[in-house]
């Protein structure tokens, strides 16, 4: 087996996920995804403008005066009807330092409650390229005055203004005007785009010294991106509309605030898109960079502001949350900034909790989020990714290891493994705090002393894992710890991937890669592989290491030469049955292949197109990536597939490894399991007038069991409380409920996913 030369091998990621959409030709037949070719992103473009924005802010300093006189710029309204045209300044974010202002010939094309939005004449219908339809434009008026997914009666901008407060009035005119424009954002066709801003210069007089060489529209006005958004688009019209209300907060906090630090104005403007009903920002992004200032925020990293954004949207989320629902209003009203604004806000919600109180529940409640456990240690806004410990051990037995937290920035360390552990921390640092989370049947919050033995005695039986919490409570300085640990070496290691029950397969192209990498386990020897394939005949598969980057590539030594494997396909229809039966186990432990260190499984795609082709599943988008696919017709770039079926999952290739563990003199076959709970494809499906809904569970915990709608609505819960663990069996009997698709979800402490059904009347 030829693969695909490592040269050419690069990861494109959007928050690391490209996109796939899936279209099932019949009702339950196999998966069929067709990669859409778009590897660009949204981001807001306020950030963008800080440098100027301090600019002004050091400027106002000095003549505090300057800002009354603002609210004088304008004597009489707009009066605006459709039908005028106007020019307006816009900015060219590619430069954004001193003169950078451009004419903007545009018409007023809806005329709102609450706003008059504007068109570009160069994007519009008619006389235009068409790229902002009179629909788009309504459905922009209709969501910003009337209706948005959190309530059809109300607006974002009342929505916005009950949660933040009132926005300004230099023009003397209550609306507020949207501008959609081509941005200039310096856009190639891949990347971010700034899909809105919004500049303060607007709010002082055109040639006001507070601004220098900036032109004014001296107006209360944001713009919205046409292009490449694409505002004709359901998907384009969200984004667009969930700008709109992160831009919207960026005005009203400007009013109040114009001195706001960027993490909480940018905070802010995150959650007035959750507040109006859209989803949050991705939330893998913080997941996998916990350890950093909290404060931070790197505007001219591409890469790396979308982690702050991500970052921005949790904390702010928890904050939301977990204080008055005045709470956001008195931050915004507050004039300190950071530390200082938010505990006036913590005093104007009449709560003790200071802000590095906030700071240290936060952390705990990132990993935890269960009102069971502790108010404090919940989102209502669930599920939210868990954040990735920076080590996991399957081996309580660790040598001292040495590393360092970031001023106000956290840590995950998981022991997952093993019996009777007992670990040790010291640190010199006076900020660091450190909590034990145990989870088995229950979740259990512990303090952890430093420089004393923490002992969990149940680990291994009432507690499956312990994961330690490392805060870092200075504002200042970085903290410095060691740890160690001992305990009785495990039987077993379970990680997880995927759900374990097959449910289609990609249709991929010939040439195409498939590379599913296992986490090295220490001490550990690979014996076997076993995969999922669906149709007869010979692939071939190969073991490398795995490089942990895949530029230049993903491929490092080879470990097991590439050699064909024969599947013998015994499935006849579908859906599959449960469970899957056309699994194959390879016996590779004559390579006697170190699996101490990461290590990547390969196939290639041959040219038969009845070939067999490895399974897949559609598993929640945890941030744990490990399949990922060499897709030539994605510009020959390994890319990680979403299901748009379902948003939130991705798919995960169905490959498990098995290896040996040497513990004391005997060795131990140990299966990498890909999951560790499964919810499986209800049985008969379709149905009537019932059905039977299978999941398993490897260890006692809480579960709920939902049905819901096609539009998301809750139907009834099937299933709520303690269960052993084991394989459970619960039927659903419709009753009353009508024909049509639904979806049953499993929700557990660790594990959320999602399937759907069809009920045929």
């Amino acid at each position: 087996m030829k693969l695909p030369c490592p040269a050419v091998f690069s990861l494109v990621f959007v928050s690391a996920v490209a996109t796939a959409q899936v279209q099932e030709v019949a009702l339950n037949q196999e998966i069929q995804p067709v990669l859409e070719k778009q590897s660009s992103y949204p981001i807001a473009g306020s950030h963008l403008l800080r440098a100027e924005e301090l600019k002004i802010r050091q400027y106002l300093e000095a003549h505090p005066e300057v800002l009354s006189r603002t609210r004088l710029a304008k004597g009489s309204q707009w009066g605006f009807v459709v039908g005028n045209t106007a020019t307006w300044w816009a900015t060219d974010l590619t430069i954004t330092t001193d003169s950078s202002e451009y004419q903007v010939q545009s018409t007023c094309q809806a005329v709102g409650v609450n706003s008059y939005i504007f068109v570009e004449d160069s994007l519009w219908e008619f006389g235009g390229n068409g790229r902002v339809t009179q629909n788009a434009v309504d459905s922009i008026r209709i969501t910003f005055d009337s209706r948005t997914p959190a309530d059809p009666n109300k607006g974002i901008y009342q929505t916005d203004v009950e949660t933040f407060g009132d926005p300004p009035d230099v023009d003397s005119d209550p609306k507020i005007i949207i501008l959609i424009l081509n941005i200039k954002d310096g856009y190639t066709g891949t990347g971010g785009f700034v899909a809105g801003y919004f500049f303060s210069i607007n709010e002082f007089a055109d040639g006001a010294p507070a601004i220098g060489q900036h032109r004014s529209n001296e107006a209360e006005i944001y713009y919205v991106d046409a292009n490449p958004l694409d505002l004709t688009t359901s998907s384009g019209l969200t984004s667009g509309m969930a700008t709109t209300a992160h831009e919207f907060q960026h005005m009203i906090h400007w009013n109040f605030d114009s001195n706001e630090g960027t993490f909480v104005n940018e905070g802010c403007s995150e959650v007035a898109e959750v507040v109006c009903g859209y989803p949050i920002r991705d939330q893998s992004l913080y997941a996998n960079e916990t350890d950093v200032y909290l404060f931070q925020w790197r505007a001219l990293d591409n890469v790396k502001v979308l982690n702050d954004y991500s970052r921005a949207a949790r904390w702010t989320l928890y904050l939301w949350e977990q204080f008055s629902s005045d709470f956001l209003k008195f931050l915004v009203a507050d004039p300190n900034n950071e530390i200082n604004g938010i505990n006036g806000a913590l005093d104007s919600s009449g709560t003790a909790r200071r802000f590095t109180d906030v700071f240290e529940d936060w952390l705990v409640a990132n990993y935890v989020d269960d009102a069971a456990v502790d108010s404090r240690y919940d989102y209502t806004l669930t599920p939210l990714v868990k954040p990735v410990p920076v080590r996991t051990h399957f081996d309580p037995n660790v040598s001292t290891t040495s590393d360092t937290v970031s001023r106000l920035g956290g840590e995950y360390i998981k022991f997952a493994g093993g019996t009777d552990l007992s670990v040790t921390f010291t640190s010199s640092a006076s900020g660091l705090v450190v909590k034990a989370v145990k989870k088995g049947g229950t979740t259990v919050v512990e303090d952890v002393t430093l420089g004393t033995a923490y002992a969990v005695p149940e680990f291994g039986t009432t507690y499956s894992e312990v994961t330690f919490v490392l805060i870092n409570k200075d504002l200042t300085s970085d903290a410095t710890y060691s740890y160690s640990a001992t305990g009785t070496s495990q039987t077993s290691i379970e990680v997880a991937y995927d759900d374990g029950e097959p449910e289609g397969f990609l249709l991929l192209s010939p040439g195409d890669s498939i590379l599913v990498y296992f986490d090295g386990i220490a001490g550990a020897r690979l014996d076997s592989l076993r995969i999922a394939f669906r149709r007869a005949g010979t692939i071939q598969m190969g073991v490398w290491e795995f490089t942990g980057t895949f530029s230049p590539s993903p491929f490092g030594q080879n470990l097991i030469a590439p050699f064909g494997v024969v599947s013998t396909d015994s499935v006849s229809s579908v859906p599959y049955p449960i469970p899957y039966d056309n699994w194959v186990t390879v016996d590779v432990s004559s390579a006697n292949v170190d699996a101490s260190s990461d290590f990547a499984v390969s196939f290639l795609v041959g040219s038969d197109p009845s070939a067999p082709a490895v399974m897949i599943s559609s598993e929640p988008d945890d941030a744990n990536y490990h399949s990922f696919t060499y897709s030539q017709s994605s510009g020959n770039r390994w890319v990680l597939f979403t299901d748009p079926g379902t948003p939130g999952n991705v798919f995960k290739y169905v490959v498990r490894a098995y290896v040996r563990l040497t513990v004391t003199d005997v060795q131990e076959v140990v299966e990498l399991l890909p999951s560790r709970f499964a919810l499986l494809q209800n049985f008969p499906n379709p149905f009537n007038p019932n059905t039977n809904i299978e999941f398993e569970l490897p260890k006692r915990t809480y579960v709920v069991l939902k049905i819901y709608d096609i539009l998301g609505r809750e139907v009834t819960t099937i299933a709520e409380g303690i269960k052993e663990a084991g394989t459970h069996h619960v039927q659903w009997d419709t009753g009353r409920y009508s024909s049509g698709v639904y979806y049953y979800r499993l929700q557990t402490d660790d594990f959320v996913h999602t399937k759907k059904m069809v009920l045929l009347r």
